[in-house]
């Protein structure tokens, strides 16, 4: 017998499916949020993130946690307003697009807010591109000016010898020729003048971030003000963050990459909006991470799963150097409740953990809220958003625990792709639902779960099993640092699942095959093999890249 909640779910969709498919007699709904809908503000971005900065002037806004280089709210502000000064001084004006191929470093919110200030664009750039792919952005976005790292100068430079057109280059660091313009003497130039925010309605384009999508080369990511200043407002409803006061200033370590929606939202726009000094770290380094969290205090970790998994083995991350951590959220991919699990024994018995879910096309959509504790979910919609879960094959309206492709509606969706309407017509349905590419499902109270992606599912004899879910089972064998799984061509089969796994030291491939045989049904056993590889290939922010694991053997 259904529960009485689910019966009432059911009740509240029956009018909606009759309309759609003219028979009450199939229950599906739409999901809406368990939180109210939040009066949402519109206009400059910049504004909205620094509202309440006067109350926290002194604090450390950004730390590099290798060299110690900081600036304080107050230093902040006034250099994010002259960076917008050279900004029109180089001629760049509203819908100009900037070009950021910077790590994680205290100047990134600077030169980020700064451009959006003036009205401009910015157009992330993953700084592991080839001189080609990066070519390839700032010719689609037509970039006006391009800001990178002095480390990545040969890169940049040539980069920009394939883009054709003429482009001032400032760097971060040394100048890496009499052409270049240092970032950081512009930052301290009194002759640069102060530039304020300018008056926008929110409906600006303010960022250009470039993502496969459900499927595709990459393509550019129309995300405005309003968009952002959205997602900031309905996220900051389950987030755990404590305001900055008088006594109190949360500590966040930035190791995913700013260059990435989950990096750039939480780790930086949504904690500088409350006063959160961050951290900064250009990239994950195993021999170093730990010390960094000890030695700063760290009280909030926005992470990815590699990163979790590291933690869970590394013999560095005692309870003691973890602990001053009060919680840790995970996004970019879901993590394994087993690798959750082991880390959470770490921690203090009041630390959080959360688990989040979005996409660039839409930032964040769900989030496991702070105290609850549902393992394996990605948590439940944030306040403003709509979801529903639709048959792969016909499309269909589906209700509780079924599986389906995740369909969602917010405020803080894209406006399309960038000069590809294409594109946006495939990624949207003619109702104006965002189709996610990910297959999932939501339970009687609320909580999503991602299964996998729609076109990541291995047919089994025509039965379909989640890649995510073996990979899971395998994390759980205490040899086992990491794991992937891809689906390949089996002859009696169709499809057979296949493994790689990274161990802590040699193992057989039978010991796998003994751990799983009790733990799966037989159509989800190893059949198509198992490698043992050193590391996995994944993206910047931790994403397994399926299509690289699949060209490994």
């Amino acid at each position: 017998m259904l529960c009485q909640k689910t019966s009432r779910i059911l009740r509240q969709c029956t009018q909606r499916v009759a309309r759609l498919r003219g028979t009450s007699k199939t229950y599906s709904c739409v999901v809406s949020s368990f939180l109210p809908d939040q009066q949402l503000p519109s206009g400059n971005l910049v504004n909205h993130v620094f509202a309440d900065a006067t109350k926290w002037n002194d604090r450390i806004a950004t730390e590099c946690a290798s060299t110690g280089r900081r600036y304080t709210y107050a230093q902040l502000l006034d250099r994010l307003a002259r960076w917008s000064g050279m900004l029109m001084k180089l001629g760049v004006g509203r819908g100009d697009v900037v070009a950021v191929a910077l790590p994680n470093c205290p100047e990134y919110p600077i030169v980020y807010f700064g451009t959006l200030a003036l009205g401009a664009i910015v157009t992330p750039v993953n700084i592991s591109y080839t001189a080609e792919e990066i070519a390839r952005q700032l010719k689609d976005s037509d970039t006006k000016v391009l800001v990178g790292d002095a480390l990545l100068s040969p890169t940049l430079s040539a980069a920009l010898d394939l883009y054709r057109k003429p482009t001032p280059l400032v760097m971060n660091g040394h100048p890496s020729s009499p052409e270049s313009i240092s970032l950081r003497q512009v930052l301290e130039d009194p002759s640069v003048p102060f530039v304020d925010p300018v008056e926008l309605t929110g409906k600006e384009t303010a960022m250009l971030p470039y993502s496969s999508g459900t499927t595709g080369n990459p393509k550019g990511v129309i995300v405005s003000h309003n968009s952002l200043t959205a997602n900031m407002t309905i996220f900051r409803q389950l987030s755990s963050v404590e305001q900055t006061t008088g006594t109190q200033q949360d500590i966040s370590l930035a190791v995913v990459p700013f260059s990435h929606m989950f990096g750039f939202g939480c780790g930086m726009i949504y904690l500088l909006r409350d006063g959160v000094k961050v951290v900064t770290t250009p990239k994950f380094d195993s021999k170093t991470f730990v010390d960094s969290v000890s030695k700063h205090k760290v009280t909030l970790l926005y992470s990815v799963p590699p990163i979790l998994n590291f933690l869970k083995v590394s013999p560095a991350a005692t309870p003691e150097a973890l602990g001053s951590l009060r919680a840790i959220v995970n996004s970019a991919a879901p993590a394994a409740p087993s690798t959750v699990d082991s880390l959470m024994d770490k921690l203090s018995a009041t630390a959080g953990f959360q688990d989040g879910y979005g996409m660039t096309e839409c930032n964040f959509l769900t989030m496991v809220p702070f105290g609850e504790s549902r393992s394996g979910t990605i948590g439940k919609l944030l306040p403003n958003v709509k979801a529903k879960v639709i048959d792969t094959a016909t499309g269909e309206l589906l209700g509780p625990l079924a599986e389906g492709e995740l369909c969602f509606k917010s405020p803080s969706v894209m406006d399309g792709y960038y000069n590809n309407a294409a594109a946006t017509a495939k990624t949207f349905d003619e109702e104006g639902w965002l189709r996610s590419g990910d297959v999932g499902r939501y339970d009687e109270d609320g909580f999503f779960s991602i299964v996998g992606r729609t076109k990541e599912l291995i047919k089994v004899k025509g039965l379909q099993v989640s890649p995510s879910e073996l990979e899971d089972v395998i994390l759980q064998h205490p040899e086992v640092v990491d794991a992937g799984v891809v689906g390949v061509e089996h002859d009696r089969m169709g499809e057979a699942p296949r493994a790689f796994v990274v161990t802590k030291k040699r193992i057989l491939e039978e010991e796998i095959h003994r751990f799983l045989e009790p733990r799966v049904a037989p159509h989800k056993r190893l059949a198509g093999g198992i490698f043992f590889v050193d590391s996995l290939p994944r993206s910047a922010a931790g994403k397994l890249l399926r299509k690289e694991l699949k060209k490994l053997r």
